[in-house]
């Protein structure tokens, strides 16, 4: 993601301001979460809870505000989300 002791962070704008946050990544490391399960990897193989402000990303119901900071070359983001059923 980015030199030794970057971070990187989202702050949900429409979450009231909620960040979540890695500090002290090293260059070239690559951050992978599942916020469904709580896993996070990395593909340096360290253990990066510790790193971590333990506030996982959220998306809340209709339009999201996102701001993405940090030193990193690639961010994506992958959701599913429920199909209503009925009005």
């Amino acid at each position: 993601m980015g030199a030794q002791g970057d971070y990187f962070q989202i702050t949900n704008v429409s979450d009231g301001g909620r960040v979540f946050r890695f500090d002290d990544l090293l260059q070239g490391e690559e951050i992978s979460v599942d916020n469904d399960k709580g896993i996070i990897t990395s593909n340096t193989s360290l253990l990066r809870m510790s790193k971590f402000n333990k506030n996982f990303f959220r998306l809340v119901r209709g339009n999201n505000t996102l701001l993405v900071e940090g030193n990193i070359r690639q961010f994506s983001i992958q959701a599913v989300f429920p199909k209503g059923i009925g009005a």
